[in-house]
């Protein structure tokens, strides 16, 4: 998994063992069309989080200088790819996508490295764009079959360097992960991990959460939901990892 890579610190992790069929079959659904078309998508467009998810859209892509959208993403998306959440109120994320290179080398975000601020960790390039009025930063980098996206700069500078060095001590080995993952019988075609402690103390997320149920969570240290197709539907499984070793809560 990409996440033995990734920086410790995150609030949350999403996996996906093919993002490109996964987003291919979103792009082609009518949940999609009926969601496009419906009053709640306008209801979100206007919402004070919609608001400022779409403004914070264009400060990243002004920062980059490219576009930071929809077809991006098309473009970067691979099979195993994971993407992790270190700050929800600037939304610090680093996404790494396991795919062929000459598909990277396509992509709108390849071809723009050139005007791009180029530097080096484990003996890999990477390329970054910041934009100081806004404090947006995106970097990126390409290394053994793995696009690797963030929008810190350090936290692509250390993914690099533990590709290099082989390190195991990152992400994948923090606590509140590995116990998530063992209560879990099987991963799911999209899995989302979460520190709950992570969350809470983010100002952000308990402004946005909207069941208020801190006392509820309190007990528990990381959720696990997985997620599976079956007959034109889609079943979840859910865990919750209590902090003290006790039997997980489904």
């Amino acid at each position: 998994s990409p996440v033995s890579t990734f920086p410790r610190g995150a609030m949350a992790v999403v996996e996906t063992k093919n993002f490109a069929k996964l987003l291919s079959d979103w792009n082609a659904s009518q949940a999609k069309k009926e969601w496009l078309a419906g009053d709640a998508y306008k209801v979100w467009l206007n919402s004070r989080l919609g608001q400022r998810l779409s403004e914070a859209q264009d400060q990243f892509t002004e920062a980059a200088k490219f576009g930071l959208d929809s077809a991006l993403m098309e473009q970067l998306a691979g099979d195993r790819t994971a993407i992790a959440l270190y700050d929800a109120g600037d939304l610090e994320f680093l996404a790494v996508s396991h795919m062929p290179e000459a598909g990277f080398a396509a992509s709108a975000l390849a071809q723009r490295r050139t005007s791009l601020q180029p530097r080096n960790a484990g003996g890999t390039p990477y390329y970054v764009s910041s934009n100081p009025a806004t404090r947006r930063t995106v970097a990126f980098a390409f290394r053994g079959e793995w696009a690797i996206l963030g929008t810190k700069e350090s936290l692509v500078a250390e993914c690099l360097q533990r590709m290099a060095s082989a390190q195991a001590n990152g992400l994948g080995s923090e606590e509140w992960y590995t116990r998530a993952v063992r209560s879990s019988t099987a991963e799911g075609e999209l899995r989302l991990v979460t520190s709950i402690d992570a969350l809470y103390a983010s100002p952000h997320f308990r402004s946005y959460w909207i069941h208020r149920n801190r006392a509820e969570l309190q007990p528990f240290v990381a959720s696990i939901s997985d997620l599976d197709r079956a007959a034109g539907s889609w079943v979840e499984r859910r865990s919750l990892i209590r902090k003290q070793a006790q039997a997980e809560v489904t």
